[in-house]
């Protein structure tokens, strides 16, 4: 459920935004919901607006082998047609983790609509696990779609929001990314400290300048 941030960009499609994406949220659900940069900004911007962008996202998320890419690569190609409807899936269930998350982050409560949705995907998800019986493990019924994926992205929402330390959910003060804190001390502010903590840093700076050096 809980993994260490990784602060490496990943190699997506950015089109004519100049920002990257780096998997910092420290948990699978929240590197998803986090898929949009700037989201309560008045120009956000939707990593996920192409499917080749969600490959990438989902095999650098551990959802998709090599293998597996190759497979949905050579899928999309020769079923055109499909991938945008699944692609408007797939920001619908980002939509519904979004809607629990980011006010249980901010320590609100959680709309009773946006619950009922929630719980709604969940129990479709659920519904898809089951046993391998080869070597007794869980696993998840084969993905036919893109959003399909997502099975595993789902339940780790779920599990974080019932058993991870709810104390730990931060949202990062300069782009509203959401992580959690694994530090030792719960003292993580930022999402990237070299990327909205050096702007951030940068901003202060300035001000301090323009009051000692007013023109």
């Amino acid at each position: 459920m809980v993994r260490l941030p990784d602060y490496r960009p990943l190699q997506m499609n950015a089109g004519d935004y100049g920002g990257t994406y780096k998997l910092i949220g420290g948990a699978l659900s929240l590197d998803f919901v986090n898929t949009v940069s700037f989201p309560a900004s008045d120009q956000p911007h939707d990593w996920l607006d192409r499917a080749e962008n969600f490959l990438v996202w989902a095999g650098a998320s551990g959802l998709l082998v090599e293998s597996d890419l190759a497979d949905w690569t050579q899928r999309l190609t020769r079923a055109a047609s499909e991938v945008e409807p699944a692609m408007a899936r797939v920001r619908r269930t980002r939509a519904v983790l979004a809607d629990v998350l980011q006010p249980v982050v901010r320590g609100e409560e959680v709309p009773a609509d946006s619950g009922r949705r929630f719980n709604a995907l969940f129990r479709d998800t659920i519904g898809h696990r089951s046993i391998g019986w080869s070597d007794l493990s869980w696993g998840w019924d084969d993905a036919r779609t893109l959003d399909d994926v997502l099975r595993p992205v789902v339940l780790d929402a779920a599990l974080l929001l019932t058993e991870g330390d709810r104390e730990r959910l931060r949202h990062c003060p300069g782009c509203d990314w959401l992580f959690y804190d694994v530090t030792r001390n719960r003292s993580r502010r930022w999402c990237d400290m070299q990327d909205c903590g050096s702007r951030a840093k940068s901003r202060r700076y300035y001000r301090r300048s323009r009051v000692q050096n007013p023109d």
